[in-house]
């Protein structure tokens, strides 16, 4: 019954579309972020950098192995690369966001609820890390 809940949860989160709304909320609110929504060939027309997306990864990991009903921390975690299209040089990174943690019938009540919650934060939050990676900071500026 707790893991039915989840599921459901994880299923209507639409967790791709998702991240990529918030990926656009993120750089549409930056002015030093340049933003061209299109397929590859089109972005290869108009800009020099692509940046690939891997499917984000959702986990509840137990913070011990040893207890019969233990403390999960959900985690959401998402594999990026930047390719420049002049060289072809690569550079990538792991976006990740751990959440508090809760039991696993904490996560799935109220139609799991705090899940959904925390899958949104986390989504929210590792498009803003990743907005962080790809823009730098006046303070980080040559």
């Amino acid at each position: 019954m707790s893991t039915a809940s989840l599921e459901r949860a994880f299923a209507d989160t639409r967790v791709s579309n998702t991240l990529w709304t918030q990926l656009l909320e993120a750089g549409r609110s930056d002015p030093a972020f340049s933003l061209i929504v299109d397929n590859a060939e089109s972005a290869r027309a108009s800009g020099d950098t692509v940046l690939e997306i891997g499917s984000p990864q959702i986990f509840l990991i137990a913070s011990s192995s040893r207890e019969w009903n233990p403390e999960l921390s959900l985690k959401v975690a998402v594999y990026v690369r930047l390719v420049r299209l002049t060289d072809e040089s690569r550079r990538g990174w792991w976006w990740t966001h751990p959440s508090d943690t809760a039991r696993l019938v904490e996560w799935s009540k109220n139609d799991a609820r705090l899940f959904r919650d925390g899958l949104e934060r986390g989504l929210r939050a590792v498009a803003s890390q990743g907005l962080g990676d790809l823009v730098p900071s006046p303070a980080r500026a040559p």
